[in-house]
């Protein structure tokens, strides 16, 4: 999504709907389930199977990598913590900086990986930046809206990875269906709104080889099912 901007003392993401207070659908029904075959049907197994996610309207986006850029203000100077998270866990995915920095304007470069090396995928992450006086944080998306373009050494965090006959299955309880955010110009002025969808469409990936599966849409209370075939 090329060069994203984050600024502390602006919000510029509106959430909605994910991770809330209200009853969710039984996992077990409705998560999103599926087989990965080669190019001769066969299962695949150790496959990683990443989402892409759809928006609308729908975003342009950066042939580029993902990067996002970090920047805040402290008033004065102290220890300082910035790291990046998934949405509803909250596990450390990348520690960005952890030390002693003067007061002043600071700013990071988030290349969009986590601590192994591997590219995040599609998802809505947490910035969470550490002082002497409190925390805070800013939610912001992460969308490559495809992995076609992916060279080989690339290599994907996984959202689920196959199993001896090929079958994998994703839990969509916090996937960001619903999440809503400003779309912003290069001065931080939001310019729409933009909304996750739940029509996605499944990637795989196996060695040199990878696939994709048709968009579907997921049922909040049945899921989905999908196949995807290997073929190159």
């Amino acid at each position: 999504m090329g060069l994203t901007r984050i600024l502390l003392v602006l919000t510029a993401l509106a959430l909605f709907g994910a991770c809330n207070d209200a009853t969710p659908p039984d996992p077990a029904q409705n998560d999103i389930t599926g087989l990965v075959v080669d190019t001769l049907g066969q299962p695949v197994a150790g496959a990683t199977v990443v989402l892409q996610l759809d928006t609308d309207p729908p975003m342009y986006v950066s042939p580029d990598k993902p990067q996002t850029q970090i920047e805040w203000e402290a008033p004065e100077p102290g220890e300082m913590r910035v790291w990046i998270s998934s949405y509803c866990d909250g596990d450390v995915l990348r520690l960005l900086m952890d030390g002693l920095l003067p007061a002043g304007v600071h700013m990071l470069t988030w290349d969009g990986m986590n601590e192994a090396g591997l590219v995040l995928p599609d998802g809505i992450y947490r910035y969470h930046l550490v002082t002497e006086t409190g925390e805070s944080t800013v939610a912001f998306p992460i969308l490559h809206h495809g992995y076609g373009s992916f060279d080989a050494e690339t290599a994907l965090a996984p959202q689920a990875t196959t199993d001896a006959q090929g079958r994998f299955r994703l839990d969509q309880t916090c996937l960001p269906f619903g999440f809503a955010f400003d779309s912003v110009d290069d001065s931080g002025d939001p310019i729409s709104m933009i909304t996750i969808t739940r029509i996605v469409r499944v990637w795989a990936f196996s060695g040199d080889a990878y696939g994709t599966s048709h968009s579907v849409t997921v049922d909040p209370d049945a899921g989905a099912e999908v196949t995807v075939a290997l073929d190159r």
